[in-house]
């Protein structure tokens, strides 16, 4: 082979290696997404106003007071029930940031699966929550409603700790 081959191949090799690892830097897996802060996933879409869902009461359920149940676009209608129940909040997100709300806390238990990737236990049903008391909402008030007058920052989402 001359060199103007080789230097051919390795300028493909190095294009298509650099190409795979630009790709998976930008497109994170599920496996990625558990390791994303919400400061890097507001990077990842444009910023709307959504709608959380928030668990307002203690219950026997998997869900815990302050757990994001689920976010929507800030023209969503929730029921009556919904209403009723649940405290639902407005804060501007990303999608992305939406996304990761809605994951549960989980940990890798040191093993692999059989396609090689790392098993793991899901401990706690959401991984964020609102922080009720920094939001306005007194540690007895379990009354769902709407808060109509306010868009709140990031400072009131919390991360739950393994």
């Amino acid at each position: 082979m001359d060199k103007k081959k080789i230097i051919i191949i390795f300028l493909a090799i190095f294009l298509i290696g650099g190409g795979f690892i630009f790709y998976k830097k930008n497109h994170p897996t599920a496996v990625d997404n558990q390791k994303m802060t919400l400061k890097q996933a507001s990077k990842i879409g444009e910023m709307t106003t959504h709608q959380l869902l928030v668990q307002i009461k203690k219950t026997g359920s998997s869900y815990e007071r302050g757990d994001i149940i689920l976010t929507k676009p800030a023209d969503w209608e929730f029921s009556d029930t919904e209403k009723s129940i649940f405290l639902i909040v407005k804060m501007d997100l990303t999608p992305k940031q939406g996304e990761l709300l809605a994951l549960s806390l989980i940990r890798e238990i040191g093993k692999k699966d059989e396609t090689g990737q790392p098993v793991e236990e899901s401990l706690k049903r959401r991984k964020f929550y609102v922080d009720l008391e920094k939001s306005g909402i007194s540690q007895d008030d379990e009354k769902g409603g709407v808060v109509e007058d306010k868009i709140f920052q990031w400072d009131i989402l919390k991360e739950k700790e393994l």
